[in-house]
């Protein structure tokens, strides 16, 4: 996950040579670290779309291997009974 990574210090003094003073560069600098914690990246998301998608597949996928197993029986069956009728 990507991360985002900031100089506080330097963020505070470039705040207060805008004209903030300390306790306000302080503050606005800690919001927004603050504010990062949650952030949602893109990789993050994606990770967990496609464990999702796994998740939900995996049965789907196990289901089909029996269906195509039956199938084949199946088949079979009606192959050895056409050979049999015709031979």
């Amino acid at each position: 996950m990507t991360t985002f990574t900031i100089d506080t210090h330097h963020a505070a003094n470039r705040l207060i040579d805008a004209g903030f003073d300390a306790k306000q560069a302080t503050e606005i600098v800690d919001l927004l670290v603050k504010s990062q914690d949650g952030l949602l990246t893109k990789e993050f998301f994606k990770e967990y779309l496609d464990y999702k998608l796994e998740k939900e597949i995996s049965p789907i996928r196990q289901d089909n291997v029996a269906i195509k197993t039956t199938l084949a029986i199946i088949v079979g069956g009606i192959v050895t009974m056409l050979v049999k009728t015709f031979s």
